[in-house]
C-alpha cells in the first residue's frame, strides 16, 4: 500500500520560521556571518542556466513606468498567456507568485476538508488551515519511494474535499500520470484538485491538464519565475474552468502583479526557446549530481524528475541539520546552503534537498560532502599551493598576452603541466569552446601554446562591449545579461566569487599557473573592487611580474598565413578608394553591435562604396556573422540586446533578413562550402536568426545550411567564425581570386593553418631575453 494511514495535522498556526522555506539567504547569511550573495545556495530549487539574457533590458525599458499604476488584473499579459496554453483568458488568473495563489484557492472553493500527501510542499497545509479546513495528511511509504497511488487516493475522498497534489511533487521530484488523475477528476465531480505545476516546465513545455475543456473542479497553479531563475519578481499563474477561476479571482487584491513582472512575463512568453534549451541541458546535469551524491558514503539519493534531489543520510549520529550547518560555515569563502527536509511532513531529521546548479557548483557541493562525509573534519587544503605567476601591464596592449605564450610554452617545453588563467577579460572577440560556452581569444591561443584544449576556466569572466548599452556579462561562458558600469561593480564579488572557483579548480589540476592581469593595476579608479590584477594575485598567491612596452609600437611584427595574400584595413571611404583595381576581396569581419555598426559604415560612405564595387562585379565581397547580416535586406532588435528597439536598412546585397533573437547561437561547427565542394570548420557566437530566398553558403554536417550567396558567387556570407582557417578552402578561395585579377592559380597549398611554429620561435626569444632561473626561483620551481 501507498498509504501507510492517515492522521490530522496538528500544525499551529504559527508563523514559518527564518529557514521554514529554501533560498532564505538573508537568514542562512546570519547564520554563515557573511553577506546573502556570498553563499553558493542549493537550498532553492532554480534554473541552474540563471535569467535570460533579455531580463535586465526588459526590466530597464519598464522602469519609466512605474510612474503609473500597473493593469489591476494583467489582461495585456493574460491574452499572450492564454494563446500561448490554448485556453481563454477567463480561464486565467494571475498572481503575485504561485503561492498566492495557492493561499487563496482554498478560500475561493466550497471545500471543508483537505487531503494533502505527504511529503510535500508546506504551504498546501498552512493554506487549508488559514481557510479553517481541516487538514488531513496522507503519507506515502518510504519503502515504495514515495510515489503516490491514485487509486488508494481515490478511497479516501469524500465530497467537498480539496486535494493538493505536486506535478512534480517537491520535494520528492516525482511526477503523477496525468491522464489517471484527469480520469479521477471526471470520477469525483464533488471534489476539488488543485495541482501545482511550479516545477514543471522543467520536466514538459505543455501540461495535458490545462486544457480549454478543464472540468470545473480542476485548478492548475504554476509558478512563472522558476523555470527563469528569477523568484524575487512574484509572478504565478492559476488555470482552470472561467467560473471556478472567477471564484479564485474574487479572493485576489486589485494590482496584485506590478508592471515590472507584467513586463517580464510578457517578454517570457515570447521566448519559448529558453525554456526548451533548459530542459535540454538539465537531465545531464540532475543525472551528474545524483551519481556524484549516490557515489558518496551514506547518502541515499531519490530519483527525481524535477530540478533538485532528495537525499537521505545514512550516517549514524549525524542530522541533516547539523551537516548543512557545517557546510555552511566550514569554509568562510564558500559557505553552501542545502535544504533541511525535517519541516516537511512525513520525513524526518535525515532528509535534505539541493538543486541542480552548474557542473562546477555541483561539483563543489560533491567536493564539500565528501569532506564532511568522509572525514568529519575542516576542509582539506593543500599545504603548498600550484606555483603560479601573474603578469601585469603598465597599461594595455604592454605585451602580457603576448608574453604569457611565450612562458606557457616554455614551462611545457621544461616539463610543468601548465595552464594560463585570467580572471576577467574585456573583448569582442571571443571562442566557442567544445560545450558551447564563449571565451576569450586570447586565452584560447594561451591554452594552445600549454597544448591544451581551451577551458572556460581559463577566462572565467568575459566582457563584451555593447555601446551605449554597457556590457554583456558571460560568466563561465553563459551569457547572464547586460549591464552598466555601475550595474556590473555591484555584480563584481559575484563575479569575483566565480573567478576564485575557476581558478582553484584549474590550479587543482595542473603543476603551475600563469595568470594574466588587465590594463594596469595602478589605476585608481579600478583598485576598489579590482578582480583581475592584484586581487587575483593574492588569492593564487602568485608573484608579479610587470610588463611594459618601451616605445608602444610594439615590437612583434605581424606575419602572414599566405605568401601570395596582401591585406590591408578598410577604415574610411578614401582607404576603399585608393585600393584600386589591386582589391579582389572585401571582408566584412562580425560585430557585437551590428545595427550601430552597419550605421558606421552608411554615414562614413562605405556602404555606397561597398555598394559600387558589388555593381562593378570583379571584387568578391565576403561577411562572416555580423558581416553577413549587413549585407541582407534589413536587421531588426525587437529585444532590445544590442540597440534600444533598433530595426535598420541593409546594404541590400544578399536577399536575406535578420532579427536579433533572445537566446544566443554557441556552437562549433563543421561542414562542406557548396561552390568549392571543400570542407570547413569554425564556430557560430550571434544572436541573429538570418532567413531569406539566397542559395546557403555552407552545408553544415549536422543537416542545416548556414550562410547565404548571391547567383554568381562574388556576394557571399556565413556565420562561421574561422571558416579561413581551412587549409583547402581558403587556398581555393585565393586561387578564385587570382583567376579574377589575370593571375594564373597556384593549384596547391603553399602555408598551413598552424601557429605552432611561430609559438616555439616566441618562446625561443623569449627564452633568450628574460632570466628565466630568477622567474623559477620566484614560483617556487627551483
Amino acid at each position: 500500500m501507498t498509504f501507510a494511514g492517515k492522521i490530522i495535522a496538528l500544525t499551529n498556526d504559527t508563523a514559518l520560521n527564518d529557514l521554514g522555506h529554501g533560498g532564505h539567504l538573508a537568514a542562512l547569511a546570519r547564520r554563515a556571518g557573511c553577506a546573502p550573495e556570498a553563499i553558493l545556495d542549493f537550498s532553492a530549487s532554480l534554473n541552474p542556466l540563471g535569467p535570460p539574457e533579455w531580463l535586465r533590458p526588459v526590466i530597464s525599458r519598464t522602469v519609466a513606468r512605474l510612474a503609473h499604476y500597473p493593469d489591476p488584473r494583467g489582461e495585456g499579459l493574460l491574452a499572450p498567456l492564454a494563446a500561448c496554453l490554448g485556453l481563454a483568458p477567463a480561464q486565467l488568473v494571475l498572481g503575485n507568485g504561485a503561492t498566492e495563489l495557492l493561499y487563496g484557492l482554498p478560500r475561493a472553493l466550497p471545500c471543508r476538508r483537505a487531503l494533502i500527501p505527504v511529503p510535500s510542499y508546506g504551504d498546501y497545509q498552512r493554506a487549508a488551515q488559514l481557510a479553517g479546513l481541516e487538514v488531513v495528511c496522507l503519507p506515502l511509504a518510504e519503502a515504495q519511494g514515495f510515489r503516490l497511488d491514485l487509486a488508494r487516493l481515490a478511497e479516501t475522498l469524500q465530497p467537498g474535499d480539496l486535494v493538493f497534489l505536486g506535478q512534480p511533487n517537491n520535494p520528492t521530484g516525482l511526477t503523477l500520470a496525468a491522464t489517471d488523475l484527469l480520469a479521477l477528476a471526471a470520477a469525483s465531480p464533488r471534489v476539488f484538485f488543485a495541482v501545482d505545476e511550479s516545477f514543471f516546465e522543467f520536466v514538459s513545455p505543455q501540461s495535458v491538464l490545462m486544457t480549454a475543456a478543464m472540468p470545473a473542479n480542476l485548478v492548475v497553479i504554476r509558478s512563472l519565475t522558476k523555470l527563469w531563475a528569477i523568484p524575487g519578481l512574484r509572478l504565478g499563474l492559476a488555470a482552470g474552468h472561467q467560473d471556478t477561476i472567477a471564484l479564485l479571482r474574487h479572493q485576489l487584491p486589485p494590482w496584485t502583479v506590478n508592471t515590472l513582472a507584467l513586463a517580464v512575463g510578457e517578454a517570457l512568453v515570447a521566448d519559448p526557446d529558453y525554456g526548451e534549451r533548459s530542459r535540454q541541458q538539465l537531465p545531464t546535469l540532475r543525472a551528474a549530481l545524483s551519481a556524484g551524491l549516490a557515489a558518496l558514503p551514506g547518502l541515499t539519493v531519490y530519483p527525481g524528475e524535477a530540478n533538485f534531489l532528495l537525499v537521505r543520510l545514512e550516517r549514524s549520529g549525524l542530522a541533516a541539520a547539523s551537516l548543512a550547518q557545517r557546510l555552511l560555515t566550514r569554509d568562510p569563502a564558500r559557505p553552501i546552503a542545502i535544504r533541511v527536509c525535517a519541516n516537511f511532513t512525513g520525513l524526518d531529521e535525515r532528509f535534505f534537498r539541493v538543486a541542480v546548479r552548474t557542473a562546477e557548483e555541483n561539483g563543489e557541493l560533491c567536493a564539500a560532502l565528501a569532506r564532511e562525509l568522509l572525514h568529519g573534519a575542516p576542509a582539506i587544503r593543500r599545504s603548498r599551493r600550484t606555483p603560479a605567476l601573474m603578469l601585469q601591464g603598465t597599461s594595455s596592449h604592454a605585451g602580457k598576452s603576448v608574453l604569457t605564450y611565450a612562458l606557457g610554452r616554455i614551462l611545457l617545453e621544461d616539463g610543468f603541466r601548465v595552464a594560463p588563467f585570467k580572471a576577467q577579460n574585456m573583448s569582442l572577440n571571443s571562442h566557442v569552446t567544445r560545450d558551447g560556452g564563449e571565451m576569450g581569444r586570447a586565452q584560447v591561443l594561451q591554452a594552445q601554446a600549454c597544448r591544451l584544449d581551451p577551458d572556460l576556466r581559463m577566462n572565467p569572466v568575459l566582457l563584451k562591449p555593447s555601446g551605449d548599452l554597457g556590457c554583456q556579462v558571460i560568466v563561465q561562458g553563459r551569457p547572464v545579461g547586460q549591464m552598466s558600469v555601475e550595474e556590473y561593480i555591484r555584480f563584481k564579488p559575484e563575479a569575483a566569487r566565480a573567478a576564485c572557483a575557476a581558478y582553484d579548480s584549474l590550479a587543482a589540476e595542473h603543476e603551475v599557473i600563469l595568470l594574466e592581469g588587465a590594463g594596469s593595476p595602478a589605476e585608481v579608479n579600478l583598485r576598489q573592487h579590482d578582480i583581475v590584477n592584484m586581487a587575483m594575485a593574492r588569492h593564487a598567491a602568485a608573484p608579479v611580474l610587470l610588463v611594459g612596452d618601451i616605445d608602444r609600437g610594439g615590437v612583434f611584427a605581424a606575419f602572414l598565413v599566405e605568401p601570395d595574400v596582401h591585406l590591408r584595413r578598410i577604415r574610411h571611404a578614401a582607404d576603399l578608394a585608393a585600393a584600386g583595381p589591386e582589391l579582389a576581396a572585401l571582408i566584412l569581419p562580425g560585430s557585437k553591435n551590428v545595427i550601430a555598426d552597419l550605421g558606421f559604415l552608411v554615414q562614413s560612405g562605405l556602404g555606397a562604396g561597398i555598394a559600387d564595387l558589388a555593381g562593378q562585379g570583379r571584387v568578391e565581397l565576403v561577411g562572416i556573422c555580423g558581416g553577413f547580416q549587413m549585407l541582407g535586406r534589413a536587421i531588426t532588435d525587437p529585444l532590445g540586446l544590442e540597440s534600444p528597439g533598433a530595426e535598420a536598412s541593409g546594404l541590400g546585397l544578399l536577399p536575406v533578413t535578420t532579427v536579433l533573437a533572445a537566446d544566443k547561437t554557441l556552437a562549433q561547427r563543421t561542414g562542406r562550402h557548396l561552390a568549392s565542394g571543400q570542407p570547413v570548420r569554425g564556430y557560430e557566437i550571434h544572436h541573429g536568426v538570418s532567413h531569406g530566398e539566397a542559395v546557403p553558403a555552407v552545408a553544415l554536417a549536422d543537416g542545416t545550411a548556414d550562410g547565404a550567396s548571391s547567383a554568381d558567387g562574388l556576394v557571399w556570407g556565413s556565420y562561421l567564425h574561422g571558416i579561413f582557417d581551412s587549409d583547402p578552402f581558403r587556398r581555393w578561395l585565393i586561387d578564385r581570386l587570382r583567376l579574377r585579377q589575370g593571375l594564373a592559380p597556384a593549384g596547391r597549398l603553399l602555408a598551413a593553418y598552424d601557429l605552432e611554429p611561430a609559438l616555439d620561435r616566441l618562446a625561443d626569444e623569449v627564452r633568450k631575453a628574460v632570466d628565466l632561473g630568477r622567474i623559477y626561483q620566484l614560483m617556487g620551481l627551483g
